[in-house]
């Protein structure tokens, strides 16, 4: 019988994916009860084979390369597919056409540095905003 060791999961999931103790149980308990096909999957990957899973035409290379998601949401998404597939693809549409409150990943802030060096070359005048200031100040509710 294969079994993906807790300790294992435990370590992978705070030193590789840099998870909070409490988000590393939650995920723990979430990947027991994920589908067997994807835990399988998991238990490859954890073993250091990239998987090759397709869930409903959803890939696990492309939720990490086209949707940049981390090796566990993306087995995490994989399994909300596989139960709910109209609803989890209909989520990732909307996602992608919505703008994202997180910070700029690593590729998406350099292809905006090149788009706007390439407007700069063509005589377009990019006014560089102030960033925004910090503000510490306490929230009043009435």
């Amino acid at each position: 019988m294969r079994t993906i060791e807790y300790k294992t999961l435990y370590n992978y999931l705070t030193e590789e994916e840099h998870l909070s103790i409490i988000a590393t149980l939650r995920n723990i308990l979430r990947i027991r009860k994920m589908d067997k096909e994807i835990r399988l999957a998991l238990f490859e990957y954890l073993k250091g084979n990239e998987p090759d899973i397709v869930i409903e035409d959803v890939s696990f290379k492309e939720l990490q390369e086209d949707e940049e998601l981390t090796p566990i949401q993306a087995f995490l998404f994989l399994d909300w597919v596989k139960r709910e597939p109209l609803e989890a693809i209909e989520f990732m549409k909307s996602e992608k056409n919505r703008m994202s409150l997180q910070p700029m990943k690593e590729k998406q802030l350099t292809e905006l540095q090149k788009a706007m060096e390439e407007l700069k070359k063509d005589g377009v005048e990019i006014k560089e905003e102030e960033p925004l200031q910090e503000d510490t100040s306490d929230i009043e509710i009435d």
